[in-house]
């Protein structure tokens, strides 16, 4: 009889757990890249739906597809990297497996704007990259700012998969592409 209503119960909760919508909580517990948390320190962060009008539809996108799939995030967090460009750390939570904390950009291109979520993966290979040029701009004593070299103005190429790719233009013209394939993940610069 204890066995049966055991069995009964605990059918039960994964039931209810598994129609909860644990992904419509934004949680403030969401660990950020560090780059992220210098931003942040630097500026002042903003709530997603407060963004400009020209993110107003890539912000309600972005907001539903991370509902979707599950993704935890501080709603209040997202940085404003450079005028075209807005940053919120998102974290995956799989059923199996390890959690996952990945980066959402929203990028305005011309009238309209899209978002993107970079893996983590590809997310800390950015995160890389801004840390070395912030590190090597300091140590050659150049002035140059982050913001220019490292920020998309605008997405060439968005793909994944097994080989994936995100590619931008930055704010000098140079392209940057994020690679991630079997071998690991590298930022090319053009």
């Amino acid at each position: 009889m204890n066995r049966r209503k055991f069995i009964l119960s605990s059918i039960m909760t994964t039931g209810a757990l598994a129609l909860f919508p644990t992904s419509t909580i934004a949680n403030s517990n969401v660990k950020t890249l560090p780059c992220l948390n210098n931003l942040m320190n630097i500026s002042q962060s903003f709530s997603l739906t407060s963004l400009p009008l020209g993110f107003s539809n890539a912000s309600e996108s972005l907001l539903t597809t991370l509902k979707e799939e599950g993704y935890f995030f501080n709603a209040n967090s997202v940085v404003k990297l450079n005028n075209n460009c807005y940053a919120i750390s998102v974290q995956r939570n799989p059923l199996l497996g390890f959690k996952s904390n990945e980066l959402a950009l929203l990028v305005k291109e011309g009238v309209t704007s899209k978002h993107y979520i970079l893996e983590e993966e590809m997310a800390t290979e950015f995160n890389a990259l801004i840390d070395n040029y912030s590190y090597n701009m300091n140590a050659l004593g150049c002035e140059d700012n982050v913001a220019d070299f490292a920020f998309p103005i605008k997405v060439k190429e968005e793909k994944k998969g097994r080989n994936s790719i995100f590619s931008y233009q930055n704010n000098l013209d140079n392209t940057i592409v994020l690679k991630r394939n079997k071998k690991g993940v590298r930022a090319i610069i053009c």
